[in-house]
């Protein structure tokens, strides 16, 4: 004979569990599919440090991406100008678009304001330790410098830049190439007041 109370603590055992089994079932697809995306994403990061380690600070390659700053003269009047430039990684980029960094600039001119840029660019090989600049001013002044064109060489712990500038304004216009090193960083190179 089957006790009564054995089964009534059977059936509830059984009802417990499937209720309990039917509330994990989100929980469980959600961790069937959070793994392998975390997995995916974690081969995809491996990957790129190896193809990009410049990127990556853990890489043991010195890191290009962050903020850099220092000041660049050249024989123009105008000199010197400081810069700064937050470089990050730009994702995307491939064989057909070369570009590999995406980042913020602000040139600042002796008493002049601070003339925020996008930058843009990539690296001539695979440590960063050649790289080329393309910006383009965001709110293009009517007077003052904008950049065009910079190259950098990584060198220890700082940048060496060549720099094309353009002058804008009436009737002055033309160009001029200033040089300096970059360092790790922010600066408070456009500390200066906004005019």
């Amino acid at each position: 004979m089957s006790d009564p109370h054995r089964t009534d603590l059977v059936a509830m055992v059984e009802r417990r569990l499937r209720a309990l089994k039917a509330r994990s079932r989100p929980a469980f697809w959600l961790v069937l599919l959070a793994v392998p995306w975390l997995v995916l994403e974690g081969g995809l990061r491996v990957i790129d440090s190896a193809i990009y380690p410049w990127a990556y600070a853990w890489t043991g390659v010195p890191r290009l991406t962050g903020t850099w700053h220092g000041s660049l003269e050249g024989s123009d009047a105008a000199s010197p100008v400081t810069l700064e430039l937050v470089l990050r990684r730009a994702m995307g980029g491939g064989s057909r678009n070369r570009t590999t960094i995406h980042g913020t600039g602000v040139l600042c001119m002796p008493g002049g304001r601070p003339v925020p840029h996008d930058v843009w660019g990539w690296t001539e090989d695979w440590r960063g330790a050649q790289l080329e600049l393309r910006a383009r001013a965001i709110d293009e002044p009517a007077r003052g410098y904008t950049i065009a064109h910079l190259s950098g060489t990584r060198i220890a712990e700082s940048i060496r830049v060549d720099a094309l500038l353009l002058l804008r304004g009436d009737p002055d216009t033309g160009e001029a190439e200033v040089r300096g090193a970059l360092h790790p960083g922010a600066g408070d190179a456009c500390a200066e007041p906004m005019r």
